[in-house]
């Protein structure tokens, strides 16, 4: 980390100043330091995340996330940048999920409207985007701030901005109105004077999808591999299989037409459609890790089947077998 003052600054100021210089893997190993001597360090795990999320590592940038929400979980910002990190590994659900928070906890958050809004459009044909709120006026401008000398030892001009690194969806280096500067004769970039609340921000992921999206719980496309096929817990379990499946109105609904006579032999038919349609509004209702998580789900719902029937066949069969072999002794 020569020319960075690797040697006088903390494994933070480090990660900051080589995600400057867009060093994104070499970043996430400081920032692992970081994380390790603090493990309480929420800005140190919001840069860890952005640094993964910029060298590929989705999977690794979401868990990275997911700890600074824990340690922070009424940040709006941290919600967002957890929710794009989401939705690059490909679990739109989650994605989904966090951008509701982050917009739950600041309604004006325009990113996360239209991250939610662009999300949704994609995989909900339903989907209506809310009305955004109307914006606040304007507060008063702060008073200027005195001219200073910027900081040619790049890691130093940074160490002001680690308490405000948040959102991993802006358009380059800052977000939310920030500018930036280099230090004369270094090439490393500060950030201008009296914009200590600007955050840095990596390029957006937003868009960037998985091949395997997972789609699951959002009402939207099926996977190809689902389309079709029949679903035998569906078929034979139905109402239960429909409140397991996160549809609890049509599975009361055919639980109480069960017990209501003549109209019962409803649920024959009802049965039938599940059976035919079931892989289709399972995946769309229920959110599920993964497509191999949701065929595994339905193959635990067959074997039940089997649980079922088995005994039942072997007490017909001891049923008919029984009086014969009783004749036979007499």
């Amino acid at each position: 980390m020569s020319g960075i003052g690797a040697g006088e600054e903390s494994p933070r100021a480090q990660g900051a100043a080589l995600m400057k210089l867009g060093r994104h893997a070499e970043a996430a190993a400081a920032l692992r330091d970081a994380v390790e001597e603090d493990p309480a360090d929420e800005a140190a795990w919001r840069l860890l995340g952005a640094a993964l999320s910029q060298a590929g590592d989705a999977d690794r940038a979401v868990a990275a996330f997911e700890r600074a929400v824990a340690l922070a979980p009424d940040s709006a910002k941290n919600h967002y940048n957890l929710a794009l990190a989401q939705q690059a590994a490909g679990d739109l659900y989650g994605a989904r999920t966090h951008l509701d928070q982050a917009l739950a906890l600041d309604s004006n958050y325009a990113q996360a409207r239209a991250a939610l809004d662009d999300l949704m459009a994609r995989h909900d044909p339903d989907y209506v985007p809310a009305e955004p709120p109307a914006p606040a006026a304007p507060p008063p401008p702060p008073p200027p701030a005195p001219p200073r000398e910027p900081d040619v030892a790049a890691v130093g001009g940074m160490s002001r901005m680690d308490d405000d690194l948040v959102s991993v969806g802006g358009m380059g280096v800052a977000s939310h109105g920030g500018e930036t500067a280099a230090a004369p004769g270094t090439g490393v970039p500060h950030l201008a004077p009296g914009v200590a609340g600007t955050a840095y921000a990596p390029p957006p992921v937003l868009g960037v999808y998985a091949q395997a999206e997972n789609t699951s719980g959002m009402k939207g496309p099926v996977p190809p591999e689902l389309a079709g096929g029949w679903n035998w817990g569906a078929f034979w379990f139905s109402w239960i299989w429909l409140l397991n499946h996160r549809m609890v109105a049509p599975g009361v609904g055919l639980l109480v037409l069960s017990f209501i006579p003549y109209v019962s032999i409803l649920g024959l038919g009802a049965a039938i459609y599940l059976g035919i349609k079931g892989n289709e509004l399972g995946w769309q209702n229920r959110h599920f890790a993964s497509v191999e998580d949701f065929k595994e789900c339905q193959r635990i719902w067959a074997r039940w089947i089997l649980y079922l029937l088995l005994p039942f066949a072997v007490l017909i069969l001891l049923a008919i077998l029984l009086p014969a072999l009783l004749s036979v002794r007499r």
